[in-house]
Protein backbone atom coordinates (compact mmCIF):
# COMPACT_ATOMS: atom_id res chain seq x y z
CA UNK A 1 0.00 0.00 0.00
CA UNK A 2 2.57 2.26 0.69
CA UNK A 3 6.10 2.60 -1.72
CA UNK A 4 9.27 3.98 -0.63
CA UNK A 5 11.57 5.29 -3.14
CA UNK A 6 15.30 5.69 -3.07
CA UNK A 7 16.64 8.22 -5.44
CA UNK A 8 20.57 8.67 -6.03
CA UNK A 9 20.53 12.12 -5.68
CA UNK A 10 23.51 14.66 -4.64
CA UNK A 11 21.74 15.22 -0.98
CA UNK A 12 20.91 11.41 -0.80
CA UNK A 13 17.39 11.64 -0.17
CA UNK A 14 14.54 9.27 0.74
CA UNK A 15 11.32 10.50 -0.78
CA UNK A 16 7.95 8.62 0.55
CA UNK A 17 5.45 8.27 -2.23
CA UNK A 18 2.11 7.05 -0.75
CA UNK A 19 0.39 4.25 -2.90
CA UNK A 20 -3.21 5.89 -4.10
CA UNK A 21 -6.17 5.00 -2.65
CA UNK A 22 -9.66 4.79 -4.58
CA UNK A 23 -12.46 6.60 -2.25
CA UNK A 24 -14.87 6.40 -5.14
CA UNK A 25 -16.07 3.17 -3.13
CA UNK A 26 -16.38 5.26 0.26
CA UNK A 27 -19.32 6.91 1.45
CA UNK A 28 -19.04 9.94 3.44
CA UNK A 29 -20.84 9.18 7.20
CA UNK A 30 -24.22 10.71 7.50
CA UNK A 31 -25.18 13.18 10.24
CA UNK A 32 -27.11 10.70 12.48
CA UNK A 33 -28.20 11.78 15.50
CA UNK A 34 -26.18 10.63 18.66
CA UNK A 35 -27.97 8.27 20.24
CA UNK A 36 -27.10 6.50 23.56
CA UNK A 37 -26.29 3.45 22.29
CA UNK A 38 -23.03 3.37 20.60
CA UNK A 39 -22.39 1.28 17.49
CA UNK A 40 -18.90 -0.10 16.63
CA UNK A 41 -16.89 -2.15 14.63
CA UNK A 42 -13.24 -2.96 13.57
CA UNK A 43 -12.36 -4.52 9.50
CA UNK A 44 -9.58 -6.64 9.44
CA UNK A 45 -9.25 -10.76 9.07
CA UNK A 46 -8.31 -12.98 12.06
CA UNK A 47 -4.56 -13.10 11.28
CA UNK A 48 -0.68 -12.70 12.78
CA UNK A 49 -0.35 -9.54 12.88
CA UNK A 50 -4.00 -8.38 14.27
CA UNK A 51 -4.75 -7.98 17.53
CA UNK A 52 -8.50 -8.15 17.87
CA UNK A 53 -8.26 -10.04 21.48
CA UNK A 54 -7.53 -6.57 22.83
CA UNK A 55 -10.70 -5.25 21.26
CA UNK A 56 -12.43 -8.05 23.06
CA UNK A 57 -10.88 -6.67 26.37
CA UNK A 58 -12.39 -3.46 25.89
CA UNK A 59 -15.33 -4.53 25.38
CA UNK A 60 -15.39 -6.24 28.49
CA UNK A 61 -14.60 -3.07 29.96
CA UNK A 62 -17.44 -1.10 28.25
CA UNK A 63 -19.91 -3.91 29.74
CA UNK A 64 -18.14 -3.59 33.42
CA UNK A 65 -18.71 0.44 33.08
CA UNK A 66 -22.68 -0.49 31.96
CA UNK A 67 -21.59 1.12 28.51
CA UNK A 68 -24.31 0.82 25.96
CA UNK A 69 -22.99 -0.44 22.91
CA UNK A 70 -23.03 -2.81 20.03
CA UNK A 71 -19.56 -3.96 18.01
CA UNK A 72 -19.25 -5.71 14.86
CA UNK A 73 -15.68 -7.43 13.61
CA UNK A 74 -15.68 -7.73 10.09
CA UNK A 75 -12.80 -10.33 8.82
CA UNK A 76 -12.84 -13.60 7.94
CA UNK A 77 -11.78 -16.88 9.67
CA UNK A 78 -8.22 -17.76 9.11
CA UNK A 79 -7.81 -21.73 7.98
CA UNK A 80 -4.23 -21.76 9.37
CA UNK A 81 -5.03 -20.16 12.47
CA UNK A 82 -7.96 -20.37 13.29
CA UNK A 83 -7.21 -19.95 17.07
CA UNK A 84 -7.08 -16.15 16.33
CA UNK A 85 -10.45 -16.09 15.49
CA UNK A 86 -11.78 -18.80 17.96
CA UNK A 87 -10.37 -17.02 21.08
CA UNK A 88 -12.02 -13.80 20.10
CA UNK A 89 -15.37 -15.88 20.06
CA UNK A 90 -14.87 -17.93 23.41
CA UNK A 91 -13.76 -14.43 25.05
CA UNK A 92 -17.02 -12.82 24.09
CA UNK A 93 -19.35 -15.50 25.38
CA UNK A 94 -17.29 -16.73 28.10
CA UNK A 95 -17.57 -13.05 29.74
CA UNK A 96 -21.72 -12.44 28.73
CA UNK A 97 -20.87 -10.14 25.58
CA UNK A 98 -22.44 -12.49 22.83
CA UNK A 99 -25.73 -10.28 22.53
CA UNK A 100 -23.42 -7.46 22.16
CA UNK A 101 -20.84 -8.80 19.96
CA UNK A 102 -21.48 -10.23 16.13
CA UNK A 103 -18.58 -11.54 13.96
CA UNK A 104 -19.61 -10.69 10.58
CA UNK A 105 -17.10 -12.99 8.77
CA UNK A 106 -15.89 -11.48 5.43
CA UNK A 107 -18.36 -9.03 3.57
CA UNK A 108 -18.10 -7.15 0.25
CA UNK A 109 -20.41 -3.98 1.95
CA UNK A 110 -17.18 -2.90 4.27
CA UNK A 111 -18.40 0.64 2.88
CA UNK A 112 -22.04 0.48 3.49
CA UNK A 113 -21.15 -0.67 7.19
CA UNK A 114 -18.78 1.70 7.98
CA UNK A 115 -21.57 4.54 7.39
CA UNK A 116 -23.86 2.68 9.88
CA UNK A 117 -21.01 2.72 12.93
CA UNK A 118 -20.26 5.31 15.56
CA UNK A 119 -17.14 4.67 16.21
CA UNK A 120 -13.66 2.80 14.36
CA UNK A 121 -11.48 0.81 16.73
CA UNK A 122 -8.31 -0.55 15.68
CA UNK A 123 -5.73 -2.62 17.20
CA UNK A 124 -2.37 -4.20 15.30
CA UNK A 125 0.66 -5.70 16.39
CA UNK A 126 2.44 -5.07 12.62
CA UNK A 127 0.21 -3.39 10.06
CA UNK A 128 2.65 -2.35 7.46
CA UNK A 129 0.17 0.42 6.39
CA UNK A 130 -2.96 0.52 7.85
CA UNK A 131 -5.71 0.82 4.99
CA UNK A 132 -8.29 -0.10 7.05
CA UNK A 133 -7.85 2.85 9.47
CA UNK A 134 -7.47 5.00 6.45
CA UNK A 135 -10.51 3.99 4.73
CA UNK A 136 -12.89 4.46 8.23
CA UNK A 137 -10.90 8.04 8.37
CA UNK A 138 -11.80 9.05 5.20
CA UNK A 139 -15.86 7.73 5.40
CA UNK A 140 -15.79 10.68 8.85
CA UNK A 141 -15.75 8.35 11.17
CA UNK A 142 -13.96 9.13 14.73
CA UNK A 143 -11.51 6.51 15.27
CA UNK A 144 -9.19 4.71 17.45
CA UNK A 145 -6.19 3.01 16.92
CA UNK A 146 -2.48 2.15 18.82
CA UNK A 147 0.20 3.62 18.99
CA UNK A 148 2.24 1.47 16.44
CA UNK A 149 4.73 3.02 14.58
CA UNK A 150 2.84 2.69 11.49
CA UNK A 151 -0.26 4.24 12.94
CA UNK A 152 1.60 7.01 14.18
CA UNK A 153 2.88 7.86 10.91
CA UNK A 154 -0.67 7.69 8.90
CA UNK A 155 -2.34 9.12 12.06
CA UNK A 156 -0.16 12.11 12.00
CA UNK A 157 0.61 11.38 15.16
CA UNK A 158 -2.60 10.92 16.38
CA UNK A 159 -4.11 14.05 14.99
CA UNK A 160 -6.18 12.48 11.88
CA UNK A 161 -7.17 9.45 14.17
CA UNK A 162 -6.77 8.98 18.45
CA UNK A 163 -4.09 7.02 19.41
CA UNK A 164 -3.86 5.02 22.50
CA UNK A 165 -0.99 2.89 24.37
CA UNK A 166 -0.50 -0.60 22.61
CA UNK A 167 -2.55 -3.83 24.08
CA UNK A 168 -3.35 -1.17 27.05
CA UNK A 169 -7.15 -1.47 27.77
CA UNK A 170 -7.23 0.72 30.04
CA UNK A 171 -5.50 3.33 28.61
CA UNK A 172 -7.85 2.75 25.28
CA UNK A 173 -10.70 3.17 27.48
CA UNK A 174 -9.59 6.71 29.41
CA UNK A 175 -9.33 7.81 25.43
CA UNK A 176 -12.98 5.92 24.47
CA UNK A 177 -14.39 8.11 27.50
CA UNK A 178 -13.12 11.38 26.41
CA UNK A 179 -14.55 10.79 23.22
CA UNK A 180 -18.28 9.90 25.01
CA UNK A 181 -18.20 13.30 27.14
CA UNK A 182 -17.27 15.51 23.81
CA UNK A 183 -18.94 13.55 20.78
CA UNK A 184 -19.49 16.48 19.11
CA UNK A 185 -16.46 17.83 19.12
CA UNK A 186 -14.90 14.47 17.86
CA UNK A 187 -17.71 13.77 14.78
CA UNK A 188 -16.72 17.84 13.86
CA UNK A 189 -13.11 16.63 13.84
CA UNK A 190 -13.78 13.75 11.71
CA UNK A 191 -15.20 15.06 9.04
CA UNK A 192 -12.16 17.26 8.45
CA UNK A 193 -9.78 14.57 9.23
CA UNK A 194 -11.98 13.08 6.21
CA UNK A 195 -11.44 15.48 3.94
CA UNK A 196 -7.48 15.58 4.93
CA UNK A 197 -7.41 11.51 4.69
CA UNK A 198 -8.87 12.02 0.94
CA UNK A 199 -6.82 14.60 0.16
CA UNK A 200 -3.31 13.10 1.48
CA UNK A 201 -4.39 9.45 0.06
CA UNK A 202 -6.15 10.12 -3.11
CA UNK A 203 -4.96 8.89 -6.56
CA UNK A 204 -4.38 12.23 -8.00
CA UNK A 205 -2.21 13.43 -5.31
CA UNK A 206 -0.21 9.48 -5.84
CA UNK A 207 0.24 10.18 -9.49
CA UNK A 208 1.48 13.65 -9.03
CA UNK A 209 3.66 12.67 -6.37
CA UNK A 210 5.50 10.20 -8.78
CA UNK A 211 5.39 12.62 -11.64
CA UNK A 212 7.53 15.10 -9.35
CA UNK A 213 9.99 11.93 -8.31
CA UNK A 214 10.37 11.19 -11.52
CA UNK A 215 11.35 15.28 -12.99
CA UNK A 216 13.43 14.99 -9.98
CA UNK A 217 15.17 11.69 -11.10
CA UNK A 218 16.03 12.76 -14.69
CA UNK A 219 17.05 16.42 -13.52
CA UNK A 220 19.65 14.49 -11.44
CA UNK A 221 20.70 11.85 -13.91
CA UNK A 222 21.48 15.66 -16.50
CA UNK A 223 23.13 17.37 -14.09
Amino acid sequence: IKERVLTICKSDKVHVVYNGIDFVKLKQKPDYPENKSLVLGTVGNFVVGRDQFTICSFLKKLKDENIDFHFYFVGKKSNSEPQLYDNCVKYCIENNLSDRVSFLGQREDVPELLTKWDVFVYSTDHDTFGLAVIEAVATGLPTFANDWVVMKEVSEDGKLAKLYKTKDTDDLYAKFLDFINNRTRYNEDAKRNAEIVRQKYSIENHLNSLNNLYTLLLDNKRA
